[in-house]
C-alpha cells in the first residue's frame, strides 16, 4: 500500500473497517473490487462526518474545487 493510501485509510475510513480496506487495497484482486465498490456505494465504509452532498449542479471539478477550499483545503488536496 502506498502512504497516501494509508493517510486516507487513517484520514476517512471508519475506524472497524480499515483493517478490512487495507487488506483490500493490498491484494490486487480485492483492490479492484474495494475501488469498484467505494465508487459507487462507499458510504458505509467512510467516516460520516467526512461526507459532504454536492448537488448535482455542481459536481464539476470547479465547483468541488471551490467548496474544498471553502471547507480549508489547501492549495493540493
Amino acid at each position: 500500500m502506498k502512504p497516501h493510501e494509508q493517510a486516507f485509510v487513517d484520514s476517512f475510513v471508519k475506524g472497524e473497517r480499515r483493517e478490512r480496506v487495507m487488506a483490500a487495497l493490498a491484494s490486487t484482486k480485492k483492490r479492484r473490487k474495494f475501488v469498484g465498490e467505494l465508487a459507487h456505494h462507499g458510504t458505509y465504509i467512510l467516516e460520516p462526518n467526512c461526507l459532504r452532498r454536492i448537488e448535482p449542479s455542481q459536481q464539476n471539478p470547479d465547483s468541488i474545487n471551490a467548496i474544498l477550499r471553502g471547507q480549508g483545503a489547501p492549495d493540493t488536496c
